[in-house]
């Protein structure tokens, strides 16, 4: 099971905030993190993007109830055909 998360934080002591987005394997101590500049579905998607590029598809993922992880909103058909994300 892969974990993701995100974490807002001074990461470089400049005083501006930055995102911590990470992604940790339980089984094998793998991780794979990178630095934007919030906790958005965008970056979460390219940090997903990146790890399945360099290790595979992880069997599972548990991530927290953030709402850039789901909608209330129905996606319309155009959206659902054209692969978007709400």
């Amino acid at each position: 099971m892969i974990q993701m998360d995100g974490s807002i934080h001074d990461w470089f002591g400049t005083g501006k905030e930055v995102c911590l987005m990470n992604m940790v394997d339980d089984a094998t101590g793998t991780s794979y993190g990178l630095f934007d500049t919030g906790e958005t579905t965008q970056v979460a998607l390219q940090c997903l993007f990146d790890w399945i590029m360099k290790y595979g598809i992880p069997y599972s993922i548990y991530c927290d109830y953030k709402s850039l992880f789901y909608t209330k909103r129905e996606a319309t058909i155009e959206e659902q055909l054209a692969g978007k994300c709400l």
